[in-house]
């Protein structure tokens, strides 16, 4: 059974949400409003969610820093890194 995350309807005049982003290594990431998400691709399965305190409008994106994969997100003015 996949997990359910309620979202903004994206029609709605107060909805901030940014894109979708999966990874090789099947992690699922996205923002609504001002919460980060990371979910396990293959099962839909929460992982760890995260207030940032600023709308999300941004796409998340990936790279790699010496062998390590990160994720960063805009939320508001910030610009926020996660290592993985």
């Amino acid at each position: 059974k996949l997990d359910r995350i309620p979202i903004p309807d994206p029609r709605s005049t107060d909805a901030a949400i940014g894109g979708v982003l999966t990874t090789a290594t099947n992690l699922l990431f996205f923002g609504d409003r001002n919460l980060f998400h990371a979910l396990d691709a293959r099962t839909g399965k929460l992982l760890w969610r995260i207030n940032l305190g600023g709308e999300i409008n941004a796409n998340p994106t990936a790279f790699s820093v010496d062998g390590r994969e990160r994720v960063a997100i805009a939320a508001g003015n910030v610009l926020y890194v996660f290592a993985l």
